[in-house]
């Protein structure tokens, strides 16, 4: 990503600890809630389906898209969210 928000620079530089679903980028109250309904209530929930897909960039975004009903754009932000996560942790 050439510009990165405040959000998404905030949870690339941090351990994931407890942070909650709506701490990843592109899941904001609407998308979180429908998540965490869902069993993906916390940010680690998502990053294990990541992990689960290999950081495949297709299902990552089906996984996010489906289960939150998130638009291109935001699961965009969440998959490269998730990527530069491992990246700097893994």
């Amino acid at each position: 990503m050439s510009s990165t928000s405040k959000k998404h620079s905030n949870f690339v530089s941090e351990p994931m600890r407890n942070k909650r679903v709506t701490e990843v980028p592109g899941i904001g109250g609407t998308y979180g809630d429908r998540l965490s309904s869902r069993g993906y209530g916390q940010a680690r929930d998502v990053l294990g389906q990541y992990l689960t897909v290999k950081g495949d960039e297709k299902p990552f975004r089906d996984f996010v898209m489906s289960n939150a009903g998130a638009n291109s754009k935001s699961t965009g932000e969440c998959y490269q969210a998730m990527k530069q996560w491992t990246d700097n942790f893994m």
